[in-house]
């Protein structure tokens, strides 16, 4: 009896992770066999390379100066998009408008968005903060928002990110931006922090920041959300004292969109 126990769990032990590997290999199996599509993107990222205030975060990782935008190559590789122009998935490093870099990363052209000779299927704009070094450019010129807005009435999707409206924007173009997304800003933005005493992931201003507001040192804690305005304030919300995680954020559609997103 004990015989066929320990068979049976010898079996068990062996069979488990045998089903996992085919499971896995399965799964790669069905994404290698799915046939790629393709897809124009264009990407503008301003924000390259990283600033040295963002390095420590990132230290020795080839992506973090195309961090910005190396999230949506990853989703668009991921999902087996291609370029049609070249047949090839995109590449981070060099599928994107804003500055180029050599190997010292020292930037050493730029690719004008205003260069574009086709309206993409997706336009996004993922950082025109800028870099702030001598010659950098920083924001969203009126050059380049007449080429946003050209894609835009030629039926491109355009996704921009919260960047697009800093001060390194001047006020007429930030106004065409919130007339095409259809927003109202408020002077704020705001940031999900998973620890406010990892100085990693805070903003190196931001307890500089808070001090000279409040006269205070920097002891806040554990999740929470970092909201800055555009004059100089600053608050922090924390989880579990000042909101609760499940009502942070409610989206909604309205109602002639939503079969677009069923």
């Amino acid at each position: 009896m004990k015989n066929t126990k320990l068979k049976h769990f010898f079996k068990l032990y062996f069979l488990i992770p045998f089903a996992i590997i085919i499971l896995v290999a399965l799964a790669f199996l069905i994404w290698f066999l799915k046939p790629a599509r393709h897809m124009r993107i264009a990407i503008l990222d301003k924000t390259v390379p990283a600033t040295a205030a963002d390095s420590h975060s990132y230290l020795y990782d080839v992506t973090n100066d195309y961090r910005k935008h190396v999230g949506l190559n990853w989703l668009s590789n991921y999902l087996k998009v291609k370029n049609p122009d070249s047949s090839k998935y995109y590449d981070y490093e060099k599928d994107y408008y804003g500055p180029v870099l050599n190997d010292a990363r020292e930037i050493v052209d730029s690719r004008s968005l205003t260069t574009m000779k086709t309206a993409p299927n997706l336009l996004y704009l993922a950082d025109t903060y800028g870099v702030e070094v001598e010659g950098g450019e920083r924001g969203l010129t009126s050059e380049e928002m007449n080429t946003v807005a050209m894609c835009y009435h030629q039926g491109s999707t355009v996704i921009g990110e919260q960047d697009i409206m800093t001060t390194a924007t001047e006020e007429g173009v930030r106004t065409q931006l919130c007339e095409m997304f259809g927003i109202k800003p408020t002077g704020w933005v705001g940031r999900y922090i998973y620890d406010l005493q990892d100085m990693t992931d805070v903003p190196y201003w931001a307890p500089d920041m808070w001090r000279a507001k409040y006269g205070q040192e920097w002891k806040c804690s554990g999740p929470g959300i970092l909201l800055v305005s555009r004059d100089g304030n600053i608050l922090v919300l924390e989880e579990k004292k000042d909101f609760e995680s499940k009502n942070l954020l409610t989206i909604s559609v309205k109602k002639e969109y939503k079969p677009r997103n069923a």
